[in-house]
């Protein structure tokens, strides 16, 4: 099965994609520049959980693999608490340090 988010994670400071990654057991993504060590930026690490969690909130009920793979266009990262998520079709999820507009 192919990783839920594979081609659609992007830094927003160098824009590299987002490599997944299983720590302790757990899905993560983290820069692909970041983990060569040739970012001049620190390494942000985001669990698959997280963002999970954000589009399902947006569409008030869970979602299968299919369907996230299918709402989601791409997410770009700048920071672990600043993110947005650009969805097919529909106005973006905008996760900030102080507000989130779903």
């Amino acid at each position: 099965m192919k990783s839920l988010f594979q081609r659609k994670i992007f830094c927003r400071i160098c824009g590299c994609s987002y490599k997944r990654r299983v720590e302790r057991g757990k899905i993560k993504y983290c820069c692909s520049y970041s983990e060569l060590g040739k970012a001049n930026h620190k390494r942000v690490v985001i669990e698959e959980s997280f963002l999970i969690n954000c589009i399902e909130r947006r569409f008030n009920k869970k979602l299968s693999y299919d369907e996230i793979r299918g709402v989601v266009e791409k997410i770009e990262i700048e920071d672990k608490l600043l993110f947005t998520i650009y969805l097919n079709g529909q106005e973006p999820i905008i996760y900030g340090r102080n507000h989130i507009v779903y």
